[in-house]
């Protein structure tokens, strides 16, 4: 779904197909608000394919909160810690310097 001119998507995140399986699993099914759907099976039961204790790295760029409303930087960093349960997370990432203007304009 585009959010907006930037090209911001929104939708799940997964490390391999079989988990985007899962993913799919959990959000398939009738949605009563769409009246044109179809129905298609799911596919098979995920095979769990990675490395046990395998982490998720997860990078937060630098000033990421910088002009947020203080509750929103609250819940973020608060998201950020349970996060660190699962994944190790790098702050302070520096956003890279590329032509956006040229993919987008």
């Amino acid at each position: 779904m585009a959010l907006c001119w930037t090209l911001d998507k929104l939708g799940p995140l997964a490390r391999s197909a079989d988990d985007c399986g899962i993913v799919l699993s959990a959000i398939a099914g009738p949605d009563p608000a769409i009246h044109h759907r179809r129905e298609l099976p799911l596919p098979r039961e995920p095979v769990k394919t990675g490395r046990p204790g395998q982490r998720f790295k997860v990078g937060i760029l630098r000033n990421a909160t910088v002009g947020t409303d203080p509750d929103v930087e609250a819940h973020f960093k608060q998201a950020l810690s349970v996060l660190r349960d699962v994944a190790d997370v790098e702050e302070d990432v520096p956003f890279p310097d590329l032509p956006y203007r040229d993919a987008v304009g």
